[in-house]
């Protein structure tokens, strides 16, 4: 824990350009939720890419199925969910 008092969190709303460069230049695979590229790797539930033995992606670059069928379900809560 890290005692403070002002915590400042820079969240984005957008694909990380990162993620989006990497997925382009390396051949990953994009996540597609309903019809569009969302700008995250395809990951599976062990967060393994898709397409690219050896490779894991973590946090919200990564799009992973949700296991109850709702499309996709973040890599943060993903944990939670498969209890």
């Amino acid at each position: 824990m890290i005692k403070t008092r002002t915590f400042v969190c820079t969240v984005g709303n957008g694909a990380n350009p990162v993620v989006k460069q990497t997925i382009k230049k390396y051949g990953f695979v994009e996540r597609r939720s309903k019809g569009r590229g969302v700008g995250v790797f395809e990951a599976d539930l062990t967060l393994a890419h898709t397409n690219k033995p050896g490779y894991r992606a973590v946090s919200d670059c990564a799009g992973v199925p949700d296991p109850h069928g709702e499309d996709l379900c973040p890599a943060r809560h993903d944990r939670r969910r498969r209890r």
